[in-house]
């Protein structure tokens, strides 16, 4: 079985469940979602990736893997990113930890924020271009 890189978040929140359920319902368009035995929430990346979503009182708990550290980083940063950007009035701040051996030296974490950049530019310039090609 190839080794597997981890890292987890505790998110304080009033609104554990809230903030679960809209996470999963967006990256649902791009991800797979799995409602686990227990109630937690696991959001499946096409890298190979998951993120466990499980609300606790007064916290969402957040629980990264990934089978490469570059695909730990990618884990990361989108639900990262997400979830902060959804819970920028209730001033949500995710925090990663990663457990030993799943930690590197910014170069992976790096690759994935840049591949996250690059991505949401590509989107961008679709979508110019879309409006371009209809005349707005």
């Amino acid at each position: 079985m190839s080794p597997r890189f981890t890292s987890h978040a505790d998110v304080a929140t009033d609104k554990p469940a809230r903030y679960a359920k809209q996470l999963a319902s967006h990256l649902g368009r791009h991800a797979q979602i799995r409602e686990e035995e227990d109630g937690a929430t696991r959001i499946v990346l096409g890298n190979g990736g998951s993120c466990l979503l499980t609300s606790g009182d007064g916290v969402l708990t957040l629980l990264a893997e990934a089978p490469t550290k570059v695909a730990l980083g990618q884990v990361e940063d989108v639900t990262g990113r997400h979830l902060e950007r959804f819970g920028t009035r209730a001033e949500l701040a995710v925090q990663w930890r990663r457990a030993p051996g799943s930690e590197d030296s910014g170069g992976a974490r790096a690759r994935a924020a840049g591949q996250a950049v690059l991505g949401r530019a590509r989107s961008a310039a679709a979508t110019r271009l879309g409006r371009l090609r209809q005349g707005h």
